[in-house]
């Protein structure tokens, strides 16, 4: 996939997406996406990560890895001239990584002082006990405790990650200052030289994630002396699987933030500000949430999530007022208008544009379907998709160590 633009002059980006990301963990060893590290700095068979650093630093090449739910990421950004040799180092590390054990000791003891702090953190919990729970429990997004994390081995991380490099489907997109006939040509010498692999997604890159089948209510504490609480709403939206239903929940998410923020201040005199967005996966279409969530104070924390319970149970019955439409969409729609012009924007329209096409295709009607969005549509979305048969809500509090 090559978008040719010359916005940043002799620069290149690139993305590389394999693999199944957190979804092809066992549920034997949770948490190995997080070491991803000590393949990724590893070095390769023939040159230390040391030599490969020296290399990067000679050509102007940065690079970064990351995985999220579905997919694992290696992004590289470069000179123009230096595609092919951007491009040469990088499916190498397909053919011939070297997990070097130095760099694995280091990741290691990153994740084991990471696993300690999240459990003594708010913003730990959501990894550890939310995000499981709106799987519907699901162990491969179980984070190991501190005792099991300490008997982690290079050797096993090797086992589980070497057949998703050598096998799992790859998709390659290219943008920048490049010609696309040569962008084509680099790959094919450099990617297309490796044995083939699996063009599809199978059970290896792992099952779609599964919603609750029914709501549920929860209070989790975590240890700590700090004064932070967090209240959690969770509106499960199985039948929100379309582009076009994805954009009325994201809408409807902006007014709900809007009312959450002016209503929690006005009342409460609290500076936190909500944080509101969508939560869904491309290839588990009916893991799909509307969350809200706010930061709060313990003694207030009972109060807040009444309130929230208030304002969505509002657009509800009383319906939306046509300036906080217009109010959420403005911004989205100058978002929209100006994403275009970055180079970030079209690696990641592209990084998955032929695995995933109905992306590509609706990129080019988002803005127009977004204008023409009704207040009629919206009022009929919030009845549908913020119901209380739909909610499921988490408090989260400390609790004196």
């Amino acid at each position: 996939n090559v978008k040719q633009r010359d916005s940043r002059k002799q620069h290149v980006d690139i993305s590389i997406q394999f693999g199944g990301g957190a979804a092809a963990q066992s549920a034997r060893w949770p948490g190995l996406a997080s070491y991803l590290g000590a393949w990724a700095n590893g070095g390769l068979l023939r040159h230390s990560p040391e030599e490969i650093e020296e290399l990067s630093r000679a050509n102007v090449m940065s690079r970064s890895v990351g995985t999220n739910m579905e997919n694992f990421e290696r992004t590289i950004s470069a000179r123009s001239e230096d595609l092919r040799y951007a491009l040469e180092l990088n499916a190498a590390y397909f053919s011939e990584p070297a997990f070097a054990t130095n760099e694995w000791k280091k990741v290691w003891s990153t994740q084991l002082a990471a696993r300690s702090a999240k459990r003594l953190s708010l913003e730990g919990m959501g990894e550890l006990e939310i995000n499981p729970s709106l799987a519907s429990g699901d162990t491969r997004l179980a984070v190991p405790g501190l005792i099991r994390a300490f008997f982690y081995r290079r050797a096993t991380f090797v086992r589980w990650f070497e057949p998703i490099l050598k096998e799992s489907p790859m998709e390659i997109a290219i943008v920048g200052d490049i010609d696309p006939a040569q962008a084509i040509a680099e790959v094919a010498r450099t990617f297309g030289t490796l044995p083939a692999r699996r063009r599809e997604r199978s059970a290896a890159d792992g099952l779609p994630w599964q919603p609750l089948a029914q709501p549920v209510q929860g209070t989790l504490a975590y240890p700590s002396a700090s004064q932070r609480s967090l209240v959690y709403f969770a509106w499960q939206e199985a039948d929100a699987t379309g582009f076009p239903e994805r954009q009325k929940l994201t809408l409807l998410a902006a007014i709900l933030d809007d009312r959450v923020r002016k209503k929690i201040r006005g009342e409460l005199g609290s500076t936190y500000s909500p944080q509101t967005g969508l939560l869904h996966e491309d290839h588990s279409p009916n893991f799909t949430y509307l969350v809200c969530q706010v930061e709060t104070s313990p003694e207030k924390a009972v109060g807040v999530r009444a309130m929230m319970a208030e304002i969505a149970g509002s657009l509800v019955e009383q319906g939306l007022a046509e300036e906080e439409i217009e109010r959420a969409r403005a911004p989205m729609m100058t978002a929209q208008l100006s994403a275009v012009e970055s180079a970030a924007y079209w690696v990641e329209l592209l990084a998955d544009a032929q695995s995933n096409p109905a992306k590509l295709k609706w990129s080019q009607e988002k803005t127009n379907r977004l204008r023409a969005l009704t207040r009629a549509e919206l009022e009929t979305a919030a009845r549908d998709y913020l119901c209380t048969d739909r909610l499921s809500v988490f408090l989260v509090e400390p609790k004196k160590r």
